[in-house]
C-alpha cells in the first residue's frame, strides 16, 4: 500500500457504480470522486474525477509495482452494518478481477476505532490495508474544507491516535497548499488552495471516494423551528417549539 502504482490500480479496479447501487442507488448517495463533495466552496469548482473504472489499467498498474499475479489485501469492516458488509463483498468481487484477493477483518463496532484504527501498530503490522469508513464537516459553509484535511490528510500531525490519518499520508506539498488555504485573505483563494489539495491529495491515491449520501429527516407538522445542524447531523433540539394545542405549553 505504500507503492503508489498499487493504490492507483485500486482506484481504476474499484466500480464505484456498484458500490452505490448496493448501498441503495444515486437517488441517495450522490458520487463522490474526491475529498470535498460539491456542497461545499471547493468542491463546486469541478468535480476531480481522475480514475474511470478501467480493470485492464488496474492490471498494468499491479504489473508495474511488481505484483504481475496480483496480491492479497485485508478489508476491515463492522458486519453489524449492512452497508459495510455489501461494500466488502462488492469491493471483493471487482478487485478479483485485477488479480487482487481480499480478506476481511471483521470487528464489533466498539473496537473498530479504538483496537484498530486508532492504534498505529495495528495498521503497521498488516492486520488491515483497507477500511470501511465514513467522514463528515464539522459545520457548513465556507472553510469547512478544513474539517476535512486538517484530521484526515494532514502529514503527521494527524497520524493516530491524535488524528484520524489513519492511513498514514504525508505529502509535504498537500501540507503546504493546507496551511495556505488557511491563511488565504478571501474566501475564493481559499476555496481554490483547498481545491488544489484536493487534487494532489487524488493523485497520490490517499483512499477511494464513494458517495456523499443524503440523509432524510422529518418532522410533525406541529414541530416548529427545526433546523438542522451539520455538528449534530439532526435536526437542533434545544430550539424547537410546538403548536400549543398539539402538546405544546
Amino acid at each position: 500500500m505504500k507503492k503508489l502504482q498499487v493504490r492507483q490500480a485500486l482506484e481504476y479496479g474499484i466500480n464505484r457504480d456498484n458500490l452505490i447501487q448496493v448501498m441503495g442507488g444515486k437517488a441517495l448517495n450522490v458520487p463522490l470522486t474526491g475529498v470535498i463533495p460539491e456542497t461545499l466552496p471547493s468542491g463546486q469548482l469541478g468535480a476531480i474525477d481522475m480514475y474511470k473504472y478501467d480493470p485492464t489499467k488496474a492490471k498494468q498498474l499491479l504489473s508495474q509495482a511488481g505484483y504481475p499475479n496480483g496480491l492479497t489485501l485485508n478489508f476491515l469492516y463492522r458486519p453489524s452494518s449492512e452497508s459495510g458488509v455489501k461494500s466488502f463483498q462488492t469491493v471483493k468481487q471487482d478487485l478479483t478481477k485485477i488479480g487482487v484477493t481480499l480478506k476481511g477483518v471483521q470487528s464489533p463496532d466498539a473496537d473498530f476505532y479504538t483496537k484498530y484504527l486508532q492504534d498505529p501498530k495495528v495498521a503497521k503490522r498488516g492486520v488491515w490495508d483497507l477500511a470501511y469508513l465514513g467522514w463528515g464537516a464539522d459545520w457548513a459553509g465556507a472553510g469547512a474544507e478544513l474539517s476535512y484535511m486538517k484530521p484526515l490528510f494532514y502529514g503527521k500531525t494527524a497520524f493516530p491516535p491524535t488524528g484520524s490519518n489513519y492511513g498514514f499520508y504525508d505529502n509535504p506539498a498537500t501540507n503546504k497548499l493546507i496551511d495556505q488555504a488557511v491563511s488565504a485573505k478571501t474566501l475564493e483563494e481559499s476555496a481554490q488552495l483547498f481545491h488544489q489539495a484536493d487534487e494532489q491529495i487524488m493523485k497520490d491515491a490517499a483512499f477511494f471516494p464513494v458517495t456523499n449520501p443524503k440523509e432524510a429527516h422529518y418532522h410533525a407538522a406541529q414541530v416548529h423551528n427545526a433546523v438542522y445542524l451539520v455538528g449534530l447531523q439532526g435536526f437542533d433540539p434545544s430550539n424547537v417549539w410546538l403548536d400549543k394545542d398539539k402538546q405544546g405549553g
